[in-house]
């Protein structure tokens, strides 16, 4: 059903891809190579929607994001009993050595996603946002303030709580990845040509992407 719908041909062969919180297949058809990832637990179709929108969006402003494949009916999202699903052509790279190059291409894409537009993309709260850290500040006070030794670092919490509130507004805001590490980037020939796995991408401050990413 995930072929017909994405017009990928006449399927010839399927195997496992990466797993994860998601299940993926590498499916050869007569048309190409395609990676298609279907989405379990709390990933849910809404969200997946709001995932592709941001990595097509960055593909057509030249950030190298793994565009996903868009359907007959113009969606980028299968969705059928349950089951949500999207599908990319397969992108035949490598995961990177940590050097100072690799870091240093991947540097200069994150500065070229802070210059993206964000005209025309839909309100998405990640865990980098300012509204996402607000309400995870409330929970902790529900869930802790009884609890004497959690109580010791709410003024900690204080502050943070400052910070979100009067300092994370006034930072330039950009898409953010918000999970960027070696295993979300893929190199050919020493060079950057993807960053995969958008589905914690938002608007928030572009500080955070470079002070969150993982290259050690």
């Amino acid at each position: 059903m995930i072929a017909d719908f994405f017009c990928l041909g006449n399927i010839l062969g399927i195997k496992d891809a990466h797993g994860g919180a998601n299940t993926g297949f590498l499916i050869r058809t007569d048309r190409g190579k395609y990676f298609t990832k279907i989405m379990t637990g709390a990933h849910v179709a809404a969200n997946t929607e709001y995932e592709a929108v941001f990595a097509n969006h960055l593909f057509r402003h030249e950030v190298p994001s793994a565009p996903y494949l868009v359907s007959k009916d113009g969606s980028c999202v299968f969705k059928n009993n349950g089951i949500v699903s999207v599908a990319q052509k397969e992108i035949h790279g490598v995961h990177p050595a940590v050097t100072l190059d690799a870091v240093s291409q991947v540097g200069m894409i994150m500065g070229k996603m802070s210059l993206v537009s964000l005209k025309h993309l839909p309100e998405k709260f990640g865990w980098l946002s300012r509204e996402y850290v607000k309400k995870e500040i409330v929970l902790l006070r529900r869930d802790f303030d009884h609890d004497k030794h959690a109580r010791k670092i709410f003024s900690a919490l204080n502050a943070h709580n400052f910070f979100a509130k009067n300092i994370i507004p006034k930072l330039p805001h950009s898409i953010v990845h918000a999970d960027l590490h070696t295993d979300n980037v893929l190199f050919r020939k020493e060079k950057l040509i993807a960053i995969i796995d958008w589905e914690d991408a938002s608007v928030a401050p572009a500080l955070f992407d470079f002070s969150h990413s993982r290259f050690r």
